[in-house]
């Protein structure tokens, strides 16, 4: 099977009694996969959901109608697989989805250690997502006073 960073897959998540992460079958984002790494049993992947009620943080990555339903990306919500757990591959996402991506993936883990650029980030980050709820008719979350 042929794995590489940015795809979307079907994968069977494990799910802990009383937990609030992401379980079940579901879709992940491929993080931390790719040709270089032939024979990797392990992948990183980020949770999907479709509860668009949920979107908006700095760390969701919109994907559309990339599935069958409006879904995004979870990136405060990582976990390691094992391939043997990937199922089916849904698609790829293009190199400047992927780039946009990897923009709430490093904010996700803390990136940024400048706090004017970190702030700048997180402004960015959620004014884009509001324009994103907005026309998606959802509520624009509000703004929070966020420091750094």
């Amino acid at each position: 099977m042929s794995i590489r960073t940015g795809d979307i897959f079907w994968a069977d998540l494990e799910i802990e009694a009383n937990s609030h992460v992401q379980g079940g079958h579901r879709p992940v984002y491929i993080i931390q996969c790719n040709e270089d790494l032939d024979g990797n049993e392990i992948v990183t992947v980020a949770s999907i959901t479709s509860q668009m009620n949920k979107f908006g943080l700095p760390v969701h990555y919109y994907l559309g109608e990339y599935l069958e339903e409006h879904s995004f990306v979870m990136f405060e919500q990582l976990n390691t697989l094992q391939v043997n757990q990937l199922e089916s591959k849904i698609c790829t996402l293009s190199r400047a989805e992927r780039d946009e991506a990897d923009l709430r993936f490093l904010f996700s883990i803390g990136y940024y250690e400048d706090a004017l650029e970190e702030r700048k980030m997180y402004h960015w980050l959620k004014d884009e997502n509001n324009s994103i709820r907005k026309s998606l008719g959802l509520p624009v979350r509000k703004k929070n006073r966020r420091t750094a």
